[in-house]
């Protein structure tokens, strides 16, 4: 009759064993980080991870050695190209395009698509600061795990943690690009009428479907005539 209870008082006991040596592990990282180290995983393109003193030694008196970042630069100018394409108005795809088209090799030594350039784009390691606790581990119903992004106001983040890669005018422009092609969207036009450099593209709508007009151009002989029309 006794063994369903201490079964119970032993799992009773496992879980919060299990809860304490949670929460001391997520401090220790949360210090880790805040010291502006890594706490683990595949660098980023365009870093490679080294060993650096933390300032504290252990028991023995040897000092005590953290990862961070130092830049690789084979990758960094293609990291910067990114952001600089990002910036003139080139859609994320474009830029894909054009990386495989160069025959750049993506982080995991294959082509570029859409993830992986936008993953560059969002990553703040490339302004040199150190991000953690973005994000939460959640099990499913079924068992499986998934992830859940924290608010902002929970994440970890430490400025010139490492050297940077994209300075903040590359950087500004990037995100600047980004709410703009927001904006645009939300008006119903897209990436194209963002950039246009014709000023009427995207402010024009149809009578008939209620698209947007686009800027075209024709040719006759030597002379060149401009005109709207739908998309």
């Amino acid at each position: 009759p006794s063994e369903p209870l201490v079964r119970n008082i032993l799992l009773s006991v496992a879980e919060n064993f299990s809860r304490q040596l949670s929460a001391r592990m997520h401090d220790s990282m949360t210090t880790n980080a805040t010291d502006g180290f890594h706490n683990g995983g595949i660098p980023p393109f365009g870093y490679l991870a080294i060993q650096v003193p933390s300032g504290r030694t252990d028991r023995k008196g040897n000092p005590i050695l953290h990862v961070s970042f130092q830049i690789e630069p084979d990758q960094a100018p293609i990291v910067r190209r990114i952001f600089q394409e990002y910036g003139e108005g080139l859609s994320i795809a474009r830029i894909a395009h054009r990386l495989n088209a160069d025959g750049i090799a993506s982080a995991g030594k294959g082509t570029w698509d859409l993830g992986g350039v936008r993953y560059i784009l969002y990553n703040e390691a490339y302004r040199g600061w150190r991000v953690w606790n973005k994000t939460k581990k959640l099990r499913k119903p079924d068992g499986k795990k998934t992830f859940r992004v924290r608010p902002r106001s929970e994440w970890v983040i430490m400025k010139d943690a490492h050297p940077a890669i994209v300075d903040d005018i590359l950087w500004n422009a990037a995100e600047e690009a980004q709410r703009r092609k927001e904006r645009h969207r939300q008006n119903g036009g897209g990436s194209r009428t963002a950039y246009s450099r014709y000023l009427l593209t995207g402010l024009i709508k149809c009578e008939s479907c209620g698209g947007n007009y686009l800027a075209h151009r024709s040719r006759q002989g030597d002379k060149v005539h401009g005109y709207y029309r739908c998309g």
